[in-house]
């Protein structure tokens, strides 16, 4: 019998992870968090009665199936994965984690009776240099590397158990997420050298949807909830619209009341502009999704920023 209100979720040590985990905690579930090699973005959940903490190896379907057996979760929130592997590891790490691990997490939901699944995937499913705007979830899947590649196979196994074994699966694709630590990528950059007043350099002319890691974390609270009526589904996960990266750094530099200024690289004005940005109509329609407005996300992040000073 699956206890109603525990929930359990992976990768807890991570970026998003520890945006989700927090969600689902503040909102009273009882959680159980996943974590491999690091648990540091999650230490500060740990005073909560309702959350615990275990490491737990995702590609190991022993210890998998034990955990689940064992707190017998009302559902499994599976945002873990590898993303840019270290020089030393290799596609078969990829492999391990990206899709050994969610297999692992399926079946072990399959024996022990689990039937709501959420799955974290990403944007590069849909390769690089797509021209039909806004993407929608019927886009065609063109991974273009061993991550996307291996995201892609993690979608097509929660498929196969969503409509071989009627586990209800959400899949939900992420464009690029800003929020509290996070502490790579272009926006996280533009915002630490705003608030140090340093200069802000931008080589690339780039058109993109960004969304805030706690619209992502509420996104997978309403999928869970939704998940017992909808089945099987993907759905893209985004703001919807797209931003340019220099009006990107602009609003960084206004809304941090920062004496930065921008440089702009020679690549700049040689490179065509890319554009990327989702259709998130069925996110709406589906999970009443609505994103954060960009500034007031911002507003937000680099508040939060000051407040802790990070």
């Amino acid at each position: 019998m699956a206890n109603k209100k525990t929930i359990l979720i992976t990768g807890v040590g991570g970026f998003l992870g520890s945006h989700v985990c927090e969600r689902f905690v503040n909102a009273g579930y009882s959680v159980v968090g996943l974590y491999h090699s690091t648990k540091e973005k999650a230490r500060h959940l740990e005073y909560k009665k309702n959350f615990k903490l275990a490491k737990v190896d995702i590609a190991n379907a022993r210890s998998v199936s034990n955990i689940v057996k064992r707190i017998q979760p009302a559902g499994v929130v599976h945002v873990a994965a590898l993303h840019s592997p270290k020089p030393i590891e290799s596609v078969q790490s990829f492999f391990k984690a990206n899709v050994q691990g969610t297999l692992n997490l399926l079946e072990a939901c399959r024996l022990h009776g689990v039937k709501t699944f959420v799955y974290s995937s990403s944007m590069s499913i849909y390769g690089t240099g797509v021209t039909e705007l806004p993407v929608r979830e019927t886009h065609p899947a063109r991974p273009y590397d061993f991550y996307s590649f291996t995201k892609l196979l993690g979608e097509q196994s929660c498929e196969f158990y969503a409509k071989t074994h009627s586990i209800n699966v959400v899949v939900l694709r992420y464009v690029g997420a800003y929020g509290l630590r996070r502490y790579w990528g272009a926006l996280a950059n533009f915002t630490s050298n705003a608030l140090q007043d340093a200069p802000i350099k931008i080589d690339n002319n780039i058109n993109w949807d960004i969304v805030s890691a706690p619209d992502i974390a509420r996104a997978n609270e309403q999928a869970f909830k939704k998940a017992g009526t909808l089945g099987f589904e993907i759905i893209n996960i985004g703001s919807g619209k797209e931003v340019n990266i220099k009006e990107l750094a602009e609003k960084i530099i206004r809304i941090s009341k920062s004496a930065s200024n921008i440089v702009c690289g020679t690549k700049l004005a040689k490179n065509p502009a890319s554009h990327f940005y989702f259709d998130i109509a069925k996110a709406k329609r589906l999970l009443g999704f609505k994103p954060t407005p960009l500034d007031k996300g911002l507003q937000q992040y680099i508040g939060e920023l000051k407040k802790y000073n990070v």
